[in-house]
């Protein structure tokens, strides 16, 4: 035996291996969409806004039309499974359930549901329990309402997320759905680490319209791969009698320029903490060059900027960037 084989062969006896360079995947693109251009099929998917504004309404949506053979949102085609929904709510059964029944699911139809107070995504054995439970009941989602229910973690501090990362892996290795309801802060921002928002392999924002109707606009927030059915905005509302809720979308018209919906994820990223541009690139995702410029023109654009220089980085200080922020708010970027 050749001394370099042995020496990979002592390697290759712990739990570590080394992969030959010719082993490795290649880089063409095996992404399935479990909802075109929204929701990625074995990977984690974020629906967040400020509470009241949607998301357990679009997830009741989502679950009724994967175990019923409809289009979500009157708009896209979902393959169909069984889909469970977490939660841990804390009011009476039969208010809980309220929600549920208004969509008219039918009786045996492959929605399923979990209640039990005490399940957390930060206990390895409990993920591991679910992972087991879903593949025996080939369940094909699993719905999380809400995140800061099912953890003791503080989302704020990232050397503390790695065991969720760890563990929602567990999920999406069995090849099952993920999706995460998550709160965002007060200004609507999203609430936690760059950690957080980096397990994320889609993330869709709601907002609702300020005219009391049940009226809102979604927004493609993040997607780390490519599709070709770029989504952009839709606007969905409810609809039908009791017992037969439905949701009813439309897609709104595209922004001629892609960077402007760039700056627009730049300025809520930055809401947040101080960001690096090599953080940007990886957590919006898409074209690095767009990104690039989105930041460059955002320099430009903001009179009120100023600059300083820390440890030899650079802190940009932006005011009133974002209608949907408080106006008294300061937004901070950090370059390279």
């Amino acid at each position: 035996m050749k001394p370099i084989d042995n020496i990979i062969e002592q390697i290759n006896k712990v739990n570590f291996h080394l992969d030959p360079l010719e082993e490795l995947p290649s880089e063409e693109d095996t992404t399935e969409w479990f909802v075109p251009g929204l929701l990625i099929r074995g990977g984690v998917n974020y629906i967040c806004s400020a509470p009241g504004h949607g998301k357990t309404l679009l997830a009741m949506d989502l679950t009724h039309s994967c175990t019923h053979g409809r289009k979500f949102l009157g708009l896209f085609n979902v393959p169909e499974t069984r889909a469970l929904i977490v939660d841990q709510d804390a009011n009476s059964p039969r208010e809980s359930n309220s929600r549920i029944l208004s969509f008219g699911f039918r009786a045996g139809c492959g929605l399923m549901r979990m209640n039990q107070q005490g399940f957390r995504l930060d206990v390895t054995e409990d993920v591991a329990w679910l992972r087991d439970a879903c593949q025996f009941n080939h369940i094909g989602i699993v719905i999380f309402d809400s995140l800061v229910r099912f953890h003791r973690l503080d989302e704020y501090k990232a050397t503390q997320l790695a065991i969720l990362r760890e563990n929602l892996q567990l999920l999406t290795l069995a090849g099952i759905t993920v999706v995460i309801l998550h709160h965002n802060s007060r200004n609507n921002s999203f609430r936690g680490s760059s950690e957080l928002s980096a397990m994320a392999d889609s993330m869709i924002g709601l907002v609702k319209f300020n005219d009391g109707a049940d009226k809102f606009i979604l927004t493609v927030e993040k997607e780390r791969t490519f599709c070709e059915d770029q989504v952009g905005q839709i606007v969905f509302s409810a609809s039908g009698a009791s017992g037969s809720t439905m949701l009813i979308g439309s897609r709104m018209n595209q922004p001629q320029d892609p960077k402007l919906a760039v700056k627009r994820k730049i300025l809520r990223l930055c809401a947040e903490e101080p960001r690096r541009i090599t953080e940007l690139r990886q957590l919006i995702g898409g074209d690095v060059h767009i990104v690039d410029a989105a930041v460059k023109d955002l320099l430009m654009e903001r009179p009120g900027l100023r600059m300083e220089k820390r440890k030899q980085a650079k802190f940009y200080f932006f005011h009133d960037v974002d209608e949907a922020l408080d106006e008294s708010e300061e937004l901070m970027m950090m370059v390279d």
